[in-house]
């Protein structure tokens, strides 16, 4: 016994019993134990509630919710809701019939669903939504706070997000402009059509076409569809366009997904790849998003390639704080002309006080200066090694795309 805990121990039908009171836990969720002196307890102790989505019971009790079915007092559905979740997906999955038998035998004492033709097979769609749902939760990933997501790890997981829809859409609805990709690489998967919001529509959506292989998608029933999104910080654009996807197809099941989802916005979506807690440092809307205000930027292998002079990325919604780079400040008025030829929308531009170029040591030692000075939140950087010195001599949070991490994060205000 851990403490005044019960102390986790997994049994042979996948679930966890505690190792001296013997009673069905949550494993991974400190519970007070029962064989505990109860007198030596902290004030405020108790059962600590496992997060949302933490089982195929909670699941499916979100689900049942979700249709209007309430517990009633005295039915034992939020015990055996939890019961479920101690036996988990697998556990569930061997109990099916026993779980069916349940979920009929609740309906029926409900007079409203009395006349509800195929009970246990509606019960078995929800069942195995459910399942579905706590699996995906069981396998998704969280990525640290500190990481640089790039445009190709959007497209894979991307990909990986469409394979984990509980059924095969009719219609893939992307919140434009970045669910537009994965909203495209699911239409592509599944061979749908695929629909985009706009704000400019009176109705909301607008119909992207489908090309002469989806002739026979088009005027079908749609029964399924998809609103899926990059990522959701806070819930409000799928909050945003839920009703209005619903109001197009009312009769529809509707599966809200996104890549990348902050805990803080896991209620608003049913389907997700990623957790992603912290800011959000997305390589397709760093140098366009909030971030960009605040921002210092390096220039050659960040804004600019340095072998072929190509933009990589380009500010253009706000100007940054400022382009900070190691080009001597004899390189001022050919630089600006690049600057103005692509568009890129900056308030100050910082060039090396030098004539000739000095160590990478001195150049990362001016940039960290700079970065002080200027009172910039993050700094980005193409160069690993300049990156992690201006990182060590700020004490401030230095992105490098190079290393797809966000250096002192935890300094950032």
């Amino acid at each position: 016994m851990k403490g005044n805990f019960c102390e986790p121990m997994q049994v042979e039908n996948g679930g966890c019993v505690c190792r001296n009171c013997h009673e069905p836990i949550r494993c991974g969720v400190y519970r007070v134990c029962p064989a505990s002196d109860s007198s030596r307890l902290p004030q405020g102790a108790g059962v600590f509630s496992a997060p949302p989505s933490s089982g195929p019971g909670t699941e499916l009790h979100k689900l049942l919710m979700a249709l209007g079915l309430r517990p009633r007092k005295g039915c034992g559905c939020e015990d055996y809701a939890r019961q479920m979740d101690v036996w988990g997906v697998e556990g569930c999955r061997q109990r099916r019939e026993e779980i069916l038998d349940r979920l009929v035998q609740e309906a029926e004492k409900r007079t409203f669903l009395g006349w509800l033709p195929f009970k246990r097979q509606v019960a078995a769609r929800i069942l195995d939504m459910a399942l579905r749902r706590a699996e995906a939760a069981e396998q998704s990933r969280v990525i640290h706070p500190e990481t640089f997501i790039t445009t190709e790890d959007f497209g894979r997981d991307s990909q990986s997000l469409a394979r984990l829809l509980p059924w095969v859409p009719d219609v893939v609805v992307g919140i434009a402009r970045s669910g537009m990709l994965p909203a495209s690489i699911m239409a592509m998967h599944w061979h749908v059509p695929l629909v985009s919001t706009s704000p400019f529509e009176t109705n909301g959506l607008t119909e992207l076409g489908a090309g002469l292989r989806m002739d026979d998608k088009v005027a079908r029933r749609v029964r399924r569809v998809v609103l899926v999104d990059d990522t959701t910080w806070n819930g409000h654009e799928m909050r945003r366009w839920t009703p209005v996807v619903r109001d197009w197809w009312p009769d529809a099941e509707l599966c809200r997904a996104v890549v990348y989802c902050h805990p803080q916005a896991v209620e608003d979506v049913d389907l997700y790849w990623a957790l992603y807690p912290g800011w959000h440092f997305l390589e397709w809307n760093l140098w366009n998003s909030g971030h960009a205000e605040g921002m210092a930027t390096d220039l050659d292998g960040v804004l600019c390639d340095e072998a072929t002079g190509q933009p990589l990325h380009i500010p253009r919604r706000r100007p940054v704080l400022a382009i900070v780079t190691g080009r001597s400040e004899r390189a001022r008025e050919p630089t600006i002309a690049w600057l103005e030829r692509w568009g890129v929308k900056y308030r100050e531009l910082l060039m090396g006080p030098w004539d000739d170029l000095p160590s990478p040591k001195e150049i990362a030692a001016w940039k960290a200066e700079q970065y002080r000075r200027l009172g910039a939140t993050l700094f980005v950087e193409s160069d690993p090694d300049q990156a992690r010195m201006i990182a060590a001599n700020s004490g401030k949070p230095v992105l490098c795309p190079a290393l797809k991490v966000v250096l002192n994060l935890e300094s950032r205000p």
